[in-house]
């Protein structure tokens, strides 16, 4: 999936609801994603070719009043939107450096041991 269908998609999953349970039209999505609405037009149909996106016509507001048509994202559109960030999150944890390892004498990134015996309150008693 090109990079334009993946910002698309993540417009889609904030602004609708599988099953055109709510819908938008193109202009959210070109101030989401500040793309021209040719480009809108052409990733969300592409989108939509892959199943990923569901057109509907015929729509109405909550209150009754004729709204146009609009997409909506899919179920699968949403399974594949969860996968992308899954993917994005293991290759930030697989980006983040590891700390090293402990050291033979017990320090980890040089960090005194603690002392051999406690003191104060919980002092241990011989």
């Amino acid at each position: 999936m090109i990079a334009g269908q993946r910002i698309c998609l993540d417009a889609l999953e904030c602004l609708t609801f599988p099953g055109g349970e709510r819908c938008t039209p193109f202009w959210p999505i070109e101030q989401i994603t500040g793309f021209e609405r040719r480009e809108v037009r052409r990733h969300v149909r592409a989108l939509s070719r892959k199943g990923l996106a569901e057109y509907f016509r015929g729509l109405t507001t909550e209150q009754g009043d004729f709204a146009g048509a609009g997409y909506s994202i899919t179920k699968a559109g949403l399974g594949e939107w969860q996968r992308m960030r899954f993917e994005e999150a293991i290759d930030e944890v697989r980006s983040t450096p590891v700390p090293p390892a402990a050291k033979p004498d017990g320090q980890i990134n040089d960090v005194p041991p603690p002392p051999s015996h406690a003191t104060g309150r919980h002092a241990v008693k011989e």
